[in-house]
């Protein structure tokens, strides 16, 4: 037990690792880690499996910090940055970061609390929903679209953030983080640096939560479940899918779309058991370090989740509030510097991942986002570019089957 727990908390200090500095991701290390496994020999599987879950559970958390403050987007945060930096701008930054450890750290929850009755139903329900989800995905979509004045517009600009979706994410592997950096981050950096605005101080939050908001608990633990669920859905997809089943706020959505990868890691560990299928990168590598996981091995992997994600909760509070107030006490034009010293540091990130093709994808993701803003659309429906490549690969899917 001793060794899990020793495990399990060195999983935190590399889940937070990951989680703060751009570019890095679970998946990446999780690589590594199956690499040494022959080294790592002498330990339990159950050890190994212990410290990736309780390094994926810390991510979930913490990722979200650069997103708000920075704007630098991971794939599962990205749609946390413009309500998430819009409320930082206007002196809440402190409140934006405990509404996202708030949403994860109840999601979590949630999906614990569910887990053992979900084991029951899984495989009717995996069955069942799978069967639809390209009609819940055309559904949404339409209803999007048709949600703004100028539809026209809006549904062009839905499918070229659409298209440039699929072609980055079934393009030369590592385009999504330039894609993504661009549409979710450098853009909105530039808009910052137009306005000549920069983060007041930032008030202290009293921690009130209305009431409508306890709905958001549940859609973002419902949103992880899909994932965990269903093939071809990731974070950004679910959280789209719910944040148009309400209509809700900045601060709803914050709630929400932090529960989304906190509940899918706890739900791909009931799909891998009960209809065998793998959802994660992390699932993965836990599986081929312990092939033969039990179901008594999955609940005390539940438990570092449950260990793992209170650690997660304090260290988002404490570093995302210490962040938020040393941005609000420098200088606007000190701020300035320290956004272009953060589209820098991007754009040479990208260079050294991807190279020049990467900085294409870079500029056109920012130029698309830029263009709502001129045209009078939502800049939410750039949000196509996660929706079309799922409806796409579900379009092709049935055509097969026919």
């Amino acid at each position: 037990m001793l060794e899990i727990v020793l495990f399990a908390g060195l999983g935190c200090i590399l889940g937070t690792f990951t989680g703060l500095v751009p570019g890095i991701h679970t998946n990446t290390l999780a690589t590594i880690i199956v690499g040494l496994a022959p080294t790592l020999a002498k330990f339990n599987s159950i050890s190994i499996a212990a410290l990736l879950m309780s390094m994926g559970v810390v991510h979930t958390f913490l990722d979200f910090i650069p997103s708000i403050l920075l704007g630098v987007p991971e794939g599962e945060s990205a749609l946390s940055v413009l309500p998430g930096h819009s409320l930082l701008m206007e002196g809440r930054g402190i409140e934006a970061i405990r509404l996202n450890a708030i949403g994860s750290f109840s999601a979590r929850l949630i999906t614990l609390i569910v887990f053992r009755p979900a084991l029951k139903i899984m495989a009717v329900v995996y069955s069942v929903v799978q069967g639809n989800i390209l009609w819940i995905l055309a559904a949404v979509v339409i209803l999007s679209v048709l949600s703004e004045k100028r539809i026209f517009l809006a549904g062009i600009i839905f499918l070229v953030s659409g298209f440039f979706g699929y072609f980055t994410l079934n393009g030369p592997e590592g385009l999504v983080f330039p894609a993504l950096s661009g549409m979710f981050g450098i853009s909105t950096m530039l808009i910052s640096l137009k306005s000549q605005a920069s983060p007041p101080e930032q008030e202290f939050w009293k921690g009130k939560i209305k009431k409508e908001s306890v709905f958001s608990f549940f859609l973002g633990a419902f949103a992880g479940i899909l994932v965990g669920i269903l093939p071809g859905i990731g974070a950004a997809q679910a959280t789209y899918i719910v944040q148009n089943v309400r209509k809700t706020g900045r601060e709803d959505f914050l709630i929400s779309v932090s529960g989304v990868n906190t509940a899918n890691i706890i739900f791909t560990l009931a799909v891998m058991h009960t209809v065998g299928k793998v959802r994660s990168g992390l699932v993965i590598a836990i599986k081929d370090i312990f092939p033969e996981i039990a179901l008594g091995d999955i609940f005390v992997l539940l438990g570092v989740i449950l260990f793992s994600g209170i650690i997660a909760y304090f260290l988002q509070v404490k570093i995302g509030e210490f962040a938020a107030r040393r941005l609000g006490k420098i200088s606007g034009a000190s701020y300035r510097k320290l956004t272009l010293a953060v589209i820098l540091f991007v754009v040479i990130l990208v260079w050294m991942m991807t190279g020049f093709r990467g900085l294409i994808v870079l500029v056109i993701g920012t130029v698309i986002v830029l263009f709502p803003l001129k045209l009078g659309v939502r800049p939410a429906q750039c949000k196509g570019c996660f929706l079309i490549p799922a409806l796409l690969f579900k379009i092709k899917l049935y055509i097969c089957r026919l």
